[in-house]
Order: structure tokens, then C-alpha cells, then sequence
């Protein structure tokens, strides 16, 4: 196991363990960090809860009710997952809170706020109190905050501990019923909330780690707090990863901010790394391997300021944007020494030497010398030179040097290695300075050999070589054998997968059969280590097979699990021959337009004995709509002459159909060469022409945008123009559609659309009844590409409109509390106005005489006047 993968292991471990016990042994505290941390008020299924995150909706109600006299708990959602310390929001006062609330009639309510240390998400120590004025349902502004004072002998500090909950009790101490929103609140926020003042990130572990530049792997980092600040750019890097523990909880972290300084402060570097928010909450959120690259030149902003003490900073972001951090210190060496070779592992044969070409940098930041020693070796291995000494190098600077490894001349040597350590060690450096550059050297293997063909065409060595035979003839061919073992060596030749009624042999000095073994083969420095044999062939004059590939095997006699395989690809003729210039070609041509010409080299042989006559045509498999001719010489040619043993250069030009269409796999269709007096005698090419893919696809609409009336549905035209040359498959789908509304395909939502064509695809939008009149909604449909991979979307607008008679039920209905007020001003002025009435009664009879009730006397023109003006007071 590498250093990478214990650090891994032991991330894991110390993540799993802290769902019971969180125990750091090398974390640092994040003190002095307290940020004002709200804490929203949400429900679910009937419990109230508390949650950090900003955005609001979370839980299964937006509001809740207090009945009077009842109270209603809010913990945390999670236990804490460790000891929390809760400061003072201000002197004496504890905590802050935001409440949206309304009592559920006409008269205010009133709340006695508590804050409760407790060990389940009811009741618990109280910590501190307050009250709060709940106004009345028809005040609109209902945001109420005041603070929650601690409690006697509380404060100005308290520590909740690990498993706890921060317990919220609110009290209904009033006449009426409150009515509180959640985390919904206004306009989709979620303003109801406790403040505490706290730091929740307690604990943050940093790892930083740099390439283990000792070995070839990678992926093998090790721990480290140095680093040589002049290593080539590809390993001149620091790999940070730290882990963070939250007493909220890991849903509570966000991100991850590494951020590099320098001696002077200055920063040098910064990345971000988000986090997920886990299936399952504990205490300790992790990332992996944050790179700075403090030696790149595409980078110079981020680059090292030379050797010094270096910050690598790595802060914990919550859900509300609140950083906490600790620092690392890191050095950037004075001196350093880096050893490189392209090859630490070579083999070498018996008596033989390999050299080591080395380079020697000074990864230091002081110029500096370097001495290089191998380590030993035994008597039957020699390295030189013994030692060897650098010119004096400038930081980052390089220089060369070879070293010699060499092997005893002896065959007790076959298999055998040695390990050789280079070790560099600084001149100028007070303190040691090595780097140890590991190298193997092993002599080859005592078995082992390979088989190749020598193409004509080419001039190359090739382990599968294409060609033709000639059907019912034997065809000759030369494969070459190779003992690259380290003892001479004998190899059996066996053929597989020949088709049935072809034939293939092998002939090597007197042998001549099916199978044979090569004996006696030298190896490599004793004398010639290849052996030549023909490979006979002989394609069947019948059946359907045109082309075999045929495995021609070689097995080691020293070894028998040493083999390779060659392979020959034939392809028959039957006398004549049609085949590609160069023959090595596929016969593949690619990229090709509609409407364009290309032209094909061909080459035509026979060995049909005499003169014969060919003609040249297309199979009937040749794409409609395409063109083609053949050429001898400049000329257009239907046929030509050809004799026994005789080849011509043919030139075929190709024409693409105007309307050809992209297809995957291309269009395949054959070229064929038949005698004219004889039809068995034949010759065909398979030829595979792939267009370029080119063009995509439009949308379009004529009507884009309509007015409809809730419930109210309309069908929009999608219009898809297929631009490629291809025919296309889109699937259409609707990515953003308003809540409650409806999209219906309603001829389904795949459809295949041929190669230039256009096609109108339905869409049907449904209002939701619940819209309101001057709503606009947009409803975006999606389409994909399926040829393409390309992936565009189209909106559709609608602008909710109701009819008069539908606006006044709806104005009637949301203004209901108007109508109800009007009323009860109606019938507050009906009894005034009746209990004034029965006043001006009693007045009326004060004014009758009491002597002469029966006989009353008219009053005087002035008098009234006077009465009369006294009661239109009293009406007023």
C-alpha cells in the first residue's frame, strides 16, 4: 500500500468514526471565528424544526398554528455533532429573533419566546427568554425581531454539547390564536429565524502532499510539509486535501476555499472545491487533492516567490456564505536535487551493456553542485563511471551524464536483474540533501521469439500482411522468424482458421508439409537469428469465402509458452487480380461531399495464360444517384486488354451522388474485372465511401406568444428543419414548465425527419386553474439531436387573461375582508343612528307643557325655527 492509498484509508476511517466520537489528533481549532448564524424555522410532518440553509421550502408547511395557550418547539434537525459555543449577540443578550406572524382574528396575540439547551428536540435547560407582539390579521407588515435575553447565571457564553439540541419554544400567552409562517415566508424567503452567534466549524485537519518523485507511479503521493520549489513544471506541484468538522452537521458546508501565501501575504493562489450534500448527515465533510502548480509558466501569477515559509489556507464555507479557516505552514527548500531518466527499467543480453542517460537538476533555489554515485552491485554487473560531479548549477538548471550497467558474458546470466540506486547529493547544502533514482536491468529472457512479414509495398515489417492469391493455385509468400531469446532456439509453425478447402503449407530447407518446426535458430550475437520459410497458399475455386484471414503460429521448442502469431489476410482471385495502389490500403475513403469526384488508383493483374479481354463495371450494389469511370492512360474505358503475367494501372473516378446522405457506416459497393470470353474468370474490390458529416437543425415558430384564460389550452407549432445530411431522430421534452400547468405532445414527442426536410410538431400548453389574470408564464421545450448530439430550446409565452365577470368574482373573492369591513361600518352607523333617534323622541317630549297636555299652544314662528334647527343638530 502507497502513502496515497494509507492517507485514503485513514480519511475513510476517521469519516466513519466520527458518526460515534469525533478525536482529532493532528486538526486545528477554529477559534476567534463567530459569525451571526440564522437559524430557520421550518415544519415537518408536524415537528418543528431548525436548518442554516438560505433557501427557502424546505418542510411540508408554510405556516403553523398556536393555539392559545399551547406552545410550539423548534430544534435543530440534526443533534449536534460536536460542542458548540454559543456567544453573547450582545451584553446580557443571547440570542436575536425574526418572526413572521399574524394572530388568526382582528386583535393582536402576543408570544413568550424561549431558548432551550436540550438532549431532545422538546424542552431542555432554559437558557434565555423574551416576548414578542403578534399584530392583528389585517396588518400586512407582520415582521416582528427582538432580542432573547439570557436567563440569571447564563452568559455571557454557552456550550452546547455534542448531541444536543438548540431547543426554540414559543409560548401563546394571548387572547387569540397566531398564526406563524416558516420558511416559505415572503415572496419565497425564509425570514423566520433565531440568531445565534457561534462558530459551528470547530475543527479543520489540512494534508498537504507532493509527488513520491523516488518511484515512476504517479498516483504514489506522500506527505509532505517541503517541498523543492524549481522541479520540472510536471511534478512541481502541492496536492492539498483537508477535512472539516461542523457541528450542524455536514449538510451545513458548501464548499471548500484553498487559498496559498506567500511570506509577504501576497496571494498566490485559490480554488474552490464544492461538496455535495450527503444521504446520510454526520459531523466531518472531506475533499481530495486541491493542485497548485507553483512552478507553471502558463501560471506566472500563482508561481513560487522562491525558498520561505508559505500559508496554505483552507477555509469551511457554510450554506450561508460564512467562511471559517485554518492555516498550514509549508517550506519552499533552499536546496534540492532531482535525477531523471526515461527508462529506469532496460533488459540486456548476455555479455551486453544498456546505458542510463540521466539528467541532474538543482530543484533548489541556490546555485549548487552535484555528485551522482551508483549504488553496488555484484561481481557479475559493472556500472561506471563510479562517480561523477556537476558543473556548478543555477536553480532549475540541468545537466546530463550516462551511466553504463553491464552483464557478465555467461548463460548463468539468462534471467537474472540488479537493482542499481543512483543517489544525488547537494554540495552547498548545510544539512543533507539526497534523491535516490531507482533503475533494473535484466538480461533477456532465455526463450522468446517473433514472426513478421516483409511488405513489398512498404518495405516495412509487419505481423499482418494483406495481399492476394490466385483461386486453385499455390501462392508464395515469405514469413520470417526471429530468436530474440538468449538460447538458441527451435519453433513449430502451425496454421489456424484457414477456410474449408483452402490450403496452406510450410517450406523450410527439405521440409514441405502443414506443419513444421525450424530447428537450430541462433540467438541474437552468435550468428544470423532469423530463419526465412515460405508460406505456401492455395484460395478453393468454390464456396462463398473471398477474403480469410489466416493465423500462422509459431511455438518455442525451449519454451512452449513463448509463441507469436503473424497474420496473412488473402484474398482469392480467380486470374485476375483488382486491388488498391498502394495494396495496403482499406479501400476506406472518408469525409467525402455530395456532388464531389475522387479518384481511386487500382491495379489489374492476370495469371490467366494468353490474351484476354476485361470488362470493368460496378456490382449492383453501387449507391443511385453516384457516377463513375474508369481510366487507362487518360481515357475513359469500358474495357481493356490484359495478358497472362500482365499488369495495368487502372484509374477509377468516382462521383458522389448530389442528394447522398450521411450514413454511419458508409456506402459500400464493389469494382469488378471479368473476362469477357470466360465469366469465372474474376476479380472484384470492395470500396467504402463515408460522407462528411456537415449541417444541424433550426427551429421555428409562427405564433410563439397567446393570451388565454385559466384552464383555458392552446396548440402551438413547433416547426424542425432537419439542415443536416443526414436523416435525424429529435426528442422533444419540456424542461421548464410553470407549476400546475400541463404540456402535452400530442403526436408523440420522437420523431425521425429525413435529410433536409422540415416538420411540425403539435404542442399543447394547459392553464393551470389556479393562474391570475396579468400572469405571464414561459414554458421552454427542449430538442435533441440524436445524429448530432446537439441539444436547443424553444419558448413559448402565455399572458393570463379573464374575462369582466371572471375578474370581479376573483377581485370579490381575494378582497372579501373589504366587503366584510364595509358591512360593519353599515351596521355600527344603523345602531347609532337608531339609538339617536329614540334620544330625539325623549327630547320632543320634554318640550309639552305639563299644565295643559290636552290644549297645546302653537309655537312661535322663531320658535320653530329654533326647534327645527335642533334637530338637524341632533341628526348630525
Amino acid at each position: 500500500m502507497n502513502v496515497r492509498q494509507f492517507a485514503s484509508v485513514a480519511l475513510v476511517f476517521l469519516f466513519l468514526g466520527t458518526i460515534l466520537f469525533w478525536n482529532p489528533v493532528v486538526a486545528e481549532e477554529v477559534t476567534g471565528q463567530e459569525e451571526d448564524i440564522n437559524l430557520y424555522l421550518y415544519s415537518e410532518n408536524g415537528v418543528g424544526k431548525l436548518h442554516t440553509r438560505e433557501s427557502g421550502g424546505h418542510g411540508d408547511a408554510e405556516s403553523v398554528n398556536i393555539p392559545v395557550g399551547s406552545s410550539y418547539f423548534f430544534a435543530l434537525n440534526f443533534s449536534l455533532q460536536s460542542n458548540l459555543e454559543s456567544k453573547s449577540y450582545r451584553t446580557d443578550v443571547g440570542f436575536h429573533i425574526y418572526l413572521y406572524a399574524n394572530s388568526a382574528n382582528f386583535n393582536t396575540g402576543h408570544l413568550n419566546i424561549y431558548v432551550r439547551d436540550g438532549t431532545t428536540m422538546t424542552g431542555g435547560e432554559l437558557l434565555a427568554t423574551g416576548g414578542m407582539d403578534i399584530p392583528s390579521v389585517l396588518q400586512g407588515n407582520n415582521e416582528g425581531h427582538v432580542d432573547v435575553f439570557w436567563e440569571d447565571d447564563y452568559g455571557p457564553t454557552h456550550q452546547f454539547d455534542i448531541e444536543h439540541f438548540i431547543v426554540l419554544e414559543l409560548e401563546n400567552d394571548g387572547d387569540n390564536a397566531i398564526n406563524l409562517e416558516l420558511d416559505t415566508g415572503k415572496d419565497g424567503d425564509s425570514p423566520s429565524r433565531l440568531i445565534t452567534t457561534t462558530n459551528p466549524v470547530t475543527d479543520i485537519e489540512i494534508v498537504t502532499e507532493s509527488y513520491n518523485l523516488e518511484t515512476s507511479d504517479l498516483d504514489d503521493l506522500m506527505s509532505s510539509d517541503n517541498f523543492q520549489p524549481n522541479l520540472p513544471v510536471d511534478f512541481s506541484k502541492v496536492f492539498v486535501s483537508a477535512q472539516a468538522l461542523n457541528a450542524f452537521g455536514t449538510y451545513d458546508i458548501t464548499e471548500f476555499r484553498v487559498t496559498v501565501f506567500d511570506s509577504d501575504d501576497n496571494e498566490l493562489f485559490v480554488d474552490t472545491a464544492d461538496i455535495d450534500e450527503p444521504d446520510d448527515n454526520s459531523g466531518t465533510n472531506e475533499f481530495e487533492e486541491l493542485v497548485w502548480n507553483y512552478n507553471d509558466p502558463a501560471e506566472p501569477s500563482e508561481n513560487h516567490n522562491g525558498k520561505g515559509i508559505y500559508a496554505v489556507r483552507v477555509a469551511a464555507v457554510d450554506q450561508q456564505g460564512n467562511e471559517f479557516y485554518v492555516d498550514k505552514s509549508i517550506q519552499m527548500d533552499a536546496y534540492g536535487v532531482y535525477l531523471n531518466t526515461p527508462e529506469t527499467q532496460q533488459s540486456v543480453a548476455v555479455g551486453g551493456d544498456v546505458s542510463y542517460q540521466m539528467l541532474v537538476r538543482n530543484s533548489g533555489d541556490e546555485n549548487d553542485k552535484f555528485t551522482i554515485e551508483p549504488s553496488e552491485t555484484s561481481d557479475n554487473w559493472v556500472v561506471s563511471p563510479q562517480s561523477w560531479t556537476s558543473n556548478t548549477l543555477s536553480p532549475g538548471e540541468e545537466q546530463s551524464i550516462t551511466f553504463t550497467v553491464s552483464a557478465a558474458d555467461s548463460t548463468e546470466m539468462v534471467g537474472k536483474n540488479t537493482i542499481v540506486v543512483f543517489t544525488g547529493r547537494s554540495e552547498n547544502s548545510v544539512t543533507p540533501v539526497n534523491f535516490d533514482l531507482e533503475t533494473k536491468t535484466s538480461v533477456g529472457a532465455a526463450y522468446e521469439i517473433s514472426m513478421y512479414f516483409d511488405d513489398p509495398n512498404s518495405g516495412q515489417a509487419v505481423t499482418s500482411l494483406s495481399t492476394n492469391g490466385v483461386a486453385g493455385d499455390w501462392n508464395q509468400y515469405q514469413l520470417s522468424i526471429a530468436n530474440q531469446g538468449q538460447a538458441t532456439d527451435s519453433v513449430q509453425l502451425i496454421s489456424q482458421e484457414v477456410p474449408a478447402d483452402w490450403e496452406i503449407k510450410f517450406e523450410y530447407n527439405d521440409l514441405n508439409d502443414g506443419t513444421i518446426i525450424v530447428s537450430d535458430i541462433p540467438r541474437l550475437g552468435d550468428g544470423y537469428n532469423v530463419a526465412n520459410v515460405t508460406v505456401w497458399a492455395k484460395p478453393a475455386q468454390g464456396g462463398d469465402i473471398d477474403t480469410a484471414s489466416i493465423k500462422l503460429i509459431g511455438i518455442s521448442q525451449g519454451n512452449t509458452t513463448k509463441s507469436d502469431t503473424a497474420t496473412l489476410v488473402l484474398t482469392r482471385s480467380f486470374g485476375l487480380s483488382l486491388s488498391l495502389v498502394p495494396q495496403s490500403s482499406s479501400g476506406i475513403f472518408i469525409n467525402k461531399e455530395a456532388g464531389q469526384q475522387f479518384e481511386v488508383d487500382l491495379l489489374l493483374e492476370s495469371a490467366v495464360e494468353g490474351d484476354h479481354t476485361i470488362q470493368l463495371y460496378m456490382g449492383d450494389n453501387f449507391p443511385d444517384g453516384w457516377s463513375h469511370s474508369f481510366k487507362e492512360n487518360g481515357a475513359t474505358v469500358t474495357e481493356v486488354s490484359i495478358s497472362g503475367g500482365e499488369s495495368k494501372s487502372l484509374d477509377l473516378f468516382i462521383t458522389v451522388g448530389s442528394q447522398a446522405v450521411y450514413k454511419e457506416d458508409g456506402d459500400v459497393f464493389d469494382a469488378y474485372a471479368q473476362d469477357i470470353s470466360d465469366s469465372s474468370v474474376v476479380a472484384k474490390k470492395q470500396l467504402t465511401v463515408i460522407l462528411a458529416y456537415s449541417g444541424g437543425f433550426e427551429l421555428s415558430s409562427l405564433k410563439f406568444r397567446e393570451t388565454l384564460a385559466p384552464e383555458g389550452s392552446y396548440t402551438f407549432q413547433l416547426t424542425i428543419e432537419n439542415k443536416a445530411n443526414a436523416n435525424d431522430k429529435f426528442t422533444l421534452s419540456a424542461t421548464s414548465v410553470p407549476s400546475g400547468w400541463r404540456v402535452l405532445f400530442i403526436n408523440g414527442n420522437v420523431f425521425e425527419v429525413e435529410a433536409g426536410r422540415t416538420l411540425s410538431v403539435p404542442i399543447k400548453v394547459e392553464v393551470s386553474d389556479e393562474a391570475r389574470d396579468g400572469d405571464q408564464e414561459s414554458i421552454t421545450i427542449s430538442i435533441f439531436s440524436d445524429i448530432s448530439n446537439q441539444e436547443k430550446q424553444q419558448s413559448f409565452v402565455v399572458d393570463v387573461e379573464q374575462g369582466f365577470t371572471a375578474r370581479l368574482t376573483t377581485a370579490i373573492s381575494d378582497l372579501w375582508y373589504i366587503f366584510v369591513f364595509f358591512a360593519l361600518i353599515i351596521v355600527v352607523g344603523a345602531i347609532s343612528y337608531n339609538q339617536q333617534e329614540d334620544e330625539d323622541w325623549d327630547d320632543e317630549e320634554e318640550y309639552e307643557s305639563p299644565s295643559s297636555p290636552s290644549s297645546p299652544q302653537s309655537p312661535a314662528p322663531a320658535e320653530t325655527e329654533a326647534s327645527s334647527d335642533d334637530d338637524w343638530d341632533d341628526w348630525d
